[in-house]
């Protein structure tokens, strides 16, 4: 008899431990699944466009959010700003424009790089596209 309670806590011990996890397979599946769809201050699904520092003085992974638009520089006053003795104190901006984001050098120095090539006049920006700005690479993401 006592076999038979042993082996009968040992199945319910097993389906318990099953139970466990599948319960931690699917809130890991839930997690990645979610990754994509994380929501912003307001509550909103954040598919905004926006940039996101790929190497440089701030933080690496940091997501920058494009409302109307944004100013680039190493005043506190800017809505980016880099700490970097190569950035100007307003170096550049995003703007939206009809639908579309531009950025452009504010008279900067050291210049701003969009693809590679420094930029002389209000560029369109591209899913994708790579900003450099002193130390920094952003990327612009839609």
């Amino acid at each position: 008899m006592f076999n038979l309670v042993l082996l009968f806590l040992k199945y319910i011990f097993l389906g318990l431990l099953y139970l466990f996890l599948l319960f931690i397979v699917i809130v890991m599946y839930k997690d990645i699944s979610a990754r994509g769809e994380k929501l912003d201050l307001e509550g909103e699904k954040s598919l905004r466009p926006r940039l996101i520092v790929l190497e440089g003085a701030t933080e690496m992974g940091k997501v920058f959010p494009l409302l109307d638009g944004l100013t680039i520089g190493r005043s506190p006053d800017n809505d980016i700003v880099l700490a970097n003795s190569f950035v100007s104190h307003t170096h550049a901006r995003v703007l939206e424009k009809n639908g579309a984001y531009f950025i452009e050098d504010l008279n900067s120095t050291n210049g701003t790089f969009l693809r590679e090539k420094r930029i002389l006049k209000p560029a369109q920006l591209k899913s994708g596209d790579r900003i450099r700005i002193g130390k920094t690479l952003l990327e612009f993401v839609e």
